[in-house]
């Protein structure tokens, strides 16, 4: 909402709070609050703010869990976006860019624990696939000015599209050739190791200028760190490509337990209709010998009663 004065500010702000606010209550109870929430700000008059409040899209379970990080675990959100944004700086040693994203790495799987967590707790399903998509909606947003923003006041409100490596690692790691068509680094060129020899001494009119042997030192410099950054985005590529492929096969082995369980329900059901079958013919033949037996015992009973007038008249 545009504020084009002290009220419009305040009314921007509430609806931020409110939206920080719906976003927060249990995913089952989204719908509900939320109708309860733009019916209030709608009697109150607010109808702007209703309007926006009724035209959000319940979240899906990824993006509800990435909100309530945010607001459970602001320390390591807040440690996560303050590395992403060194990552994306323009210069970096070799060393010191490892020791970034070896910290970037054990933060989002500190995040991932507790999004694990956070779904037990919600009674949510808890599975592979999920949980990165959580991570990946968690490293991709940090790398993204507005989607950091929203996701550190626990606003989001979609999830984040594939990882831009040129854009999480820097106008470095771009320079160093990252990209093709799977997203992985281009090599390097290499660089050939400095002579240990002394240089023989030239003349005065034949010697470079001090100022262009600094100006090929800083050029290798950069070389240097341009291929440990490519090194480490290409190790970061495999390792999200073995995430993924650990979550493939996780969903590939509970739709294969579903399945054994789905097989065996289904032979457990032909059982149980064999049973009844055989029940029925039974309680059917039990039923056909109670009427032949029913039936003798009335006509013994009714010979029975002749027998006994028959007796009866000879005795008179």
């Amino acid at each position: 909402m545009t504020a084009d004065s002290d009220g419009g500010a305040k009314a921007s702000t509430n609806e931020g709070d409110e939206i920080a606010r719906l976003l927060a209550v249990p995913l089952g109870d989204f719908v509900e609050e939320r109708k309860r929430l733009a019916t209030s700000l709608k009697n109150l008059g607010r109808r702007e703010e209703a309007q926006a409040i009724a035209k959000l899209a319940k979240p899906s379970a990824a993006l509800w869990v990435v909100n309530q990080l945010a607001r459970r675990e602001r320390a390591a959100i807040r440690r996560l976006a303050e590395l992403t944004a060194a990552m994306q700086g323009p210069r970096h040693t070799g060393d010191d860019y490892a020791g970034l994203l070896a910290e970037h790495r054990d933060v989002l799987r500190s995040l991932r624990a507790a999004a694990e967590h956070v779904l037990v707790e919600a009674k949510i399903g808890v599975n592979p696939a999920l949980l990165e998509r959580i991570t990946h909606t968690l490293r991709t947003g940090m790398a993204d000015d507005e989607a950091r923003a929203a996701i550190e006041n626990a606003r989001l409100l979609r999830e984040v599209g594939d990882l831009d490596f040129a854009s999480l690692l820097g106008a470095g790691a771009s320079a160093a050739g990252l990209g093709g068509a799977a997203g992985r680094p281009a090599a390097a060129p290499r660089i050939a190791k400095e002579s240990t020899r002394p240089a023989p001494v030239e003349p005065a009119s034949r010697a470079k200028p001090p100022a262009d042997d600094t100006a090929a030192r800083e050029r290798e410099r950069e070389r240097d760190e341009q291929q440990a950054r490519a090194r480490e985005a290409e190790a970061l590529a495999r390792e999200q490509e073995r995430e993924r492929a650990r979550a493939r096969a996780a969903a590939a082995r509970e739709a294969e337990q579903l399945r054994a369980k789905a097989d065996a329900s289904r032979k457990r059901v032909r059982e149980e209709e064999r049973a009844v079958e055989a029940a029925r013919r039974a309680l059917a033949d039990g039923e056909a010998r109670l009427a032949k037996v029913r039936g003798e015992s009335e006509e013994l009973e009714r010979a029975l009663e002749a027998a006994q007038a028959a007796a009866r008249g000879q005795a008179h």
